[in-house]
């Protein structure tokens, strides 16, 4: 019976934000799917729609703002980032950085090329 709701660090029991770990990433982006409920304590919930949309999207530090618009509207503020040590446009390269004899001398800039330490080559 509101007319805004805003979520805060969880959604009912779970978690926001939510994440979703991926292997390997589309670069045509995500298909988002959301089901919208309005949770009734007197009786059951009901259903009231759901939004489906492809979202061209790659992993960045930038946050994508999506609005859904329908009989409700849903604002969804969006980030997609690589695990720790992947890299590229789609989390393809990966790169560690280095100081041994068996595994090398090297860091890994932004984009996870390596950048061998001073007095070090290939």
């Amino acid at each position: 019976d509101q007319n805004t709701v805003e979520f805060g660090d969880t959604i009912g029991e779970t978690a926001n934000p939510l994440v979703f770990p991926f292997t390997q990433w589309d670069p045509r982006g995500v298909l988002v799917k959301i089901d919208v409920w309005d949770e009734d304590f007197q009786s059951d919930d009901d259903f009231v729609q759901y939004y489906m949309e492809r979202v061209a999207v790659l992993p960045g530090p930038d946050v994508l703002d999506l609005t859904f618009t329908g009989r409700t509207t849903l604002r969804v503020r969006m980030t997609v980032t690589c695990d720790p040590g992947w890299f590229g446009v789609v989390c393809h390269r990966f790169c560690e950085s280095r100081d041994d004899d068996v595994m090398g001398h090297y860091t890994c800039d932004a984009d996870g090329w390596k950048t061998c330490l001073a007095g070090w080559i290939d």
